[in-house]
């Protein structure tokens, strides 16, 4: 079963998700993405993980925003390495979570075939 909640930044997706796996007698699990420190240069990474591992390093750069500008996904990123946490999360049963599916994963056909199959 595949559940999407669409709207706008703002109106409660996150909370409402949230609210709802605390109800669950069922396990969870999923990919969190969030963003890095602003570098001396004004370059900002934005990090993709399970849920509760936070990673920093560069083996874990989903995308990168240079100063003025709107992330630019890394491709390979997410087709080897959240497609790689997908499938870990998949074969461990429970919920799999995925808070946002936005303009980054546009170009990852192979993410977006894990996702939706």
């Amino acid at each position: 079963m595949h559940l999407f909640l669409t709207g706008e930044r703002g109106v409660g997706k996150s909370t409402a998700i949230k609210r709802f796996l605390a109800e669950q007698a069922k396990p969870y699990q999923g990919i969190q993405t969030y963003m890095g420190e602003v570098d001396a240069q004004g370059v900002q990474r934005v990090y993709g993980s399970a849920f509760g591992k936070k990673h920093d390093d560069e083996a874990y750069c989903i995308a990168v925003r240079q100063p003025g500008g709107r992330p630019v996904a890394v491709l390979s990123a997410f087709e080897v390495l959240l497609w790689g946490i997908l499938d870990k999360l998949e074969a461990s049963g429970g919920f799999i979570v995925l808070d946002e599916l936005g303009f980054l994963e546009a170009e990852a056909v192979r993410f977006q075939e894990k996702v939706f199959t």
